[in-house]
């Protein structure tokens, strides 16, 4: 649970999270992973679905835009 992935993965929907540096948590995060089939196949379907939320192009165009911006505003 760090940077930008508490803003992607929805804990018990489309993943497990485990705070920074907290070792047990990630290991009970992991054996819930390999114990359960279900769990995994639930939260691989709806990590796929998330996917339809990210365009390349959409983001790829975003980027360029905030690029000109910053070219913009350094110039005034």
């Amino acid at each position: 649970a760090v940077d930008g992935t508490v803003e992607v993965v929805r804990s018990q929907h489309n993943g497990l999270l485990a705070a920074a540096g907290d070792v047990a948590s990630l290991a009970d995060a992991i054996c819930q992973l390999v114990a359960d089939p279900d769990l995994r196949e639930r939260l691989g379907a709806a990590a796929r679905e998330g996917l339809e939320d990210f365009d390349l192009d959409f983001m790829v165009k975003q980027q360029e835009d905030l690029y000109r911006w910053v070219v913009l505003s350094s110039r005034s």
